[in-house]
């Protein structure tokens, strides 16, 4: 079925339309990799959003404003949103409604719309400062007497030193990196206490969800968010559980991590998931339904 409406890709926290020089395209990154090109072949109009990469909900929500008055006046639009990109959504669709653009329906896919328990512990002080006391020169490979696939950020504290080195860098840069204007909004306490309170869902619209789930492995950045998302609220994508990616009508969950969803990084081997296809399914799904 040929897609009847307009598709408006919104990216997550840290995202971007594209990163590298437009003089050689073979250098540049695309946020949605080979996603938009593949939805253009099936016949639709997309266009890919750019808002602060930082930014909180509301600043987000003000520039994905003027992009669809700018660029799709007339026009009713499908929404597909990547993680923190479906709260900035919702913000629009409830609080800043288009004149020119009318939003028929809002795709989330790991959207925290519950919040996210990292984000609880990212925002504890006590936490991030057990990760930062770690002072430690170089890497060592060794790690003698510890439990890999047992391993919990609750417990890093009573980790000796000598174990944790090759383990210290790559969590305190991902703490580190979540430290923006953003991360505020997206605690549990905020998404369930004030966010969702305060930003119902508009009756003329459609929304559906997709989660996400997958054993993150040791080596991964996203190791550490999903063992303390896991002790949490379960199953999860590395950064977002399954239980806080449903609103609306949920659609299901697929079975990957969280960057897996953009088709950036192709380094999973042995996986069934394709992001492509993913999104060729939603697109049809929505033109079925009549959008």
């Amino acid at each position: 079925v040929l897609p009847r409406l307009p598709i408006v890709l919104c990216h997550g926290l840290f995202g971007f339309d594209k990163l590298g020089p437009s003089s050689i395209p073979y250098l540049q990154i695309h946020y949605w990799g080979g996603i938009e090109e593949a939805l253009q072949k099936l016949g639709a109009k997309v266009v890919v959003t750019k808002v602060p990469r930082t930014g909180c909900i509301r600043a987000c929500a003000q520039v994905l404003h003027q992009i669809l008055e700018t660029n799709l006046s007339g026009s009713n639009v499908n929404l597909l949103a990547h993680s923190m990109g479906g709260l900035d959504c919702r913000y629009l669709i409830t609080h800043l409604p288009t004149e020119k653009s009318i939003v028929r329906t809002l795709t989330t896919i790991a959207t925290p719309h519950h919040g996210s328990p990292f984000m609880d512990w990212s925002s504890n002080k006590k936490s991030f400062n057990i990760l930062i006391s770690f002072n430690l020169p170089n890497f060592n490979l060794s790690l003698p007497n510890i439990n890999l696939s047992n391993i919990s950020l609750y417990s890093l504290a009573s980790i000796p030193q000598t174990t944790y080195t090759i383990l210290h860098p790559i969590t305190r840069a991902l703490i580190q990196a979540f430290d923006t204007p953003a991360y505020s909004n997206l605690t549990t306490d905020y998404c369930v206490n004030y966010f969702s309170k305060s930003t119902p869902n508009n009756p003329s619209v459609a929304y559906y969800s997709y989660g996400a789930s997958t054993n993150v492995p040791i080596w991964s950045p996203l190791y550490f968010p999903y063992q303390i998302i896991k002790e949490k609220e379960g199953p999860n994508d590395g950064l977002v559980s399954v239980k806080s990616a449903q609103w609306g009508k949920y659609m299901g969950t697929v079975e990957c991590d969280h960057w897996d969803l953009t088709n950036r990084w192709r380094l999973k081997i042995g996986s069934s998931f394709d992001p492509v296809e993913f999104y060729l399914n939603v697109a049809t799904f929505l033109a079925t339904e009549g959008y």
